[in-house]
């Protein structure tokens, strides 16, 4: 059995990176991998790939920026406490 992770990342307006970001996380075989993303009112399309293209990750979609600290904390929460390991991860 291999060790959990979860990434908590944050986006606004990041479709250039959401992507490739979201893929590297696949690669990492050694861990069960788990995703919890806070969006701060994106006006591009990085919701769209979120939902079309990872439909997994747990996304949490926010109509405004609230900030760093209140979005980062929110997505904490969700996260259950038998988790292994949590990286805090920008979107680019």
């Amino acid at each position: 059995m291999h060790p959990s992770l979860a990434f908590v990342i944050l986006t606004w307006n990041s479709e250039q990176y959401i992507y490739n970001c979201l893929n590297s996380i696949k690669t990492l075989d050694q861990f069960e991998t788990s995703v919890y993303i806070v969006d701060n009112g994106s006006h591009d399309r990085t919701l769209e790939i979120i939902k079309d293209d990872f439909p997994a990750v747990h996304l949490i979609s926010l109509t405004q920026n609230i900030g760093t600290t209140k979005s980062r904390n929110m997505a904490l929460k969700l996260i259950p406490m038998n988790i292994d390991f949590v990286c805090v991860l920008d979107s680019d």
